[in-house]
């Protein structure tokens, strides 16, 4: 059967047989196979970014608490780009961010350090 066929079928409300519920079956278990083999593959954006989040957690490790403006002018990447990558590692339970006023700032701003 095919998927043209299958569907066909389904429109014209043709009654629901074995061979279409073993086909919708086989769908559903190439769908999960191919979810599975791109959870499985790396992107290169996914491989850059887990070596940036392993520069921020040594910087983190070897300085202590640092602001996002801090992180991004050390390591010359954007604030935007090192606010989503704090992110994933507060939401990875690497680090803990708190609001508090930092260094010479005069306003509050987020400050992350390494989970205790």
């Amino acid at each position: 059967m095919t998927k043209v066929e299958f569907f066909e079928m389904v429109i014209n409300g043709d009654e629901i047989t074995e061979v279409m519920k073993q086909y919708a079956q086989s769908e559903l278990e190439k769908i999960e196979i191919g979810k599975q083999k791109r959870r499985e593959r790396t992107t290169e954006k996914q491989k850059t970014n887990t070596v940036i989040k392993e520069r921020i957690l040594k910087l983190l490790k070897e300085d202590g608490k640092q602001s996002v403006r801090t992180i991004a002018d050390v390591m010359e990447l954007s604030t935007q780009k090192i606010s989503a990558l704090m992110g994933q590692l507060v939401k990875d339970g690497y680090v803990t961010t708190q609001k508090e006023k930092f260094k010479e700032s005069s306003t509050k701003v987020y400050t992350y350090e390494i989970k205790q």
